[in-house]
């Protein structure tokens, strides 16, 4: 060992040393800083997740379909304000659809309604938006999405009780009761 040598091993005591002075004193380092809160879940209600529009007074056959219309995008984010009165979770979705036309349609336009809703731990929907779409088809095209996906945003209130990971948030068609159920039969 070469007479420097020595202060290699002592270098690293002292800053092992001073690191757990810090740590000690509160002092958070970077490498041991509490992980994000998680996100609540976000998925697509079983059964909302397509919608199949019939021309009106028709028949339920492949023929009499004037568009059908099926999620193509949900990306979802998410942010924590902690440091309000009233803090809460934040929930940014981005949502397209692929719409096609069918050969019933007589006008070149797809007209429906979506919805974002959140549910709690109990699941009962604590907060719920629904929003319109009207797709125009161009001459030359059956198949179109949106031109710009939507933007939704949902604030979540947050508690010791309920914490943002205990919510859930659904997206899916606002379908009548009568094609709830023809996708209900559909999926079994």
């Amino acid at each position: 060992m070469s007479p420097g040598d020595w202060r290699k091993p002592l270098t690293a005591l002292w800053l092992l040393a001073f690191t757990a002075l810090l740590a000690g004193c509160g002092f958070k380092m970077p490498w041991n800083d509490d992980p994000p809160p998680t996100c609540p879940a976000v998925r697509l209600l079983q059964n909302a997740d397509t919608e199949v529009v019939y021309a009106p007074g028709a028949a339920r056959d492949p023929v009499d379909v004037r568009f059908s219309a099926k999620f193509a995008q949900l990306d979802w984010a998410c942010t924590y304000e902690l440091e309000e009165d009233s803090p809460y979770v934040q929930v940014d979705l981005t949502i397209n659809f692929a719409i096609t036309r069918g050969p019933a349609d007589q006008n070149r336009q797809a007209d429906f309604r979506y919805f974002v809703a959140a549910l709690d731990a109990d699941r009962n929907v604590v907060d719920k938006q629904v929003f319109p779409v009207s797709i125009r088809f161009p001459p030359t095209l059956d198949r179109v999405g949106m031109p710009e996906p939507d933007s939704v945003t949902l604030r979540l209130p947050l508690s010791r009780s309920m914490p943002g990971w205990r919510y859930t948030v659904v997206a899916g068609f606002q379908l009548t009761e009568q094609e709830l159920e023809e996708q209900r039969a559909k999926s079994r």
